[in-house]
């Protein structure tokens, strides 16, 4: 799927939102972390159709480690086609983090780097069902393989907030 100028405004407006949103969640282990990458791949040719960053990150650093990793969560699922979440191929041993989702309707991939594994997921789960990207029982499948309890939190909080698409 190519991604449209409107598109990505849409896009945009929503991760600032959900990220704003995703940083007042008790559910959130690390609140003070306000920084994240995004990176939305087509599937099928495996070309990155939009990378930047949100927010404030704590230092350069760690801002650079956020941008390689978002990276690296959609190739790894490049090379997963079975799987719908980086989850299925996580290993800490190997630094190779959750946060990393299949958008099989649209043919995306969609990763965030910056929040805990588990905010990274939401923010990519929710956005991507506020997009359209994603149907409520895929974004349930992703949620139930992480057992993720922020993205309810999460599309909990955007149903009360004033921005809708």
């Amino acid at each position: 799927m190519f991604i449209d100028a409107k598109e990505a405004d849409a896009t945009i407006e929503y991760v600032r939102h959900l990220l704003n949103l995703i940083t007042k969640l008790p559910e959130n282990d690390k609140p003070g972390r306000r920084g994240v990458y995004l990176c939305v791949r087509e599937q099928q040719t495996g070309l990155v159709v939009l990378l930047m960053p949100f927010g404030q990150f704590e230092d350069n650093r760690f801002a650079d480690g956020c941008f390689d990793f978002a990276q690296e969560k959609t190739m790894r699922l490049l090379g997963h086609p079975d799987h719908i979440s980086s989850w299925q191929s996580r290993s800490p041993d190997l630094r190779l983090w959750g946060g990393g989702i299949v958008c099989p309707n649209v043919r995306l991939i969609v990763a965030l780097s910056g929040l805990t594994e588990a905010g990274d997921e939401a923010l990519a789960v929710t956005l991507a069902y506020k997009m359209n990207w994603l149907s409520n029982t895929q974004a349930g499948a992703i949620t139930t393989i992480s057992g993720n309890r922020v993205t309810p939190a999460l599309l909990t909080a955007l149903h009360n907030s004033p921005l809708t698409r």
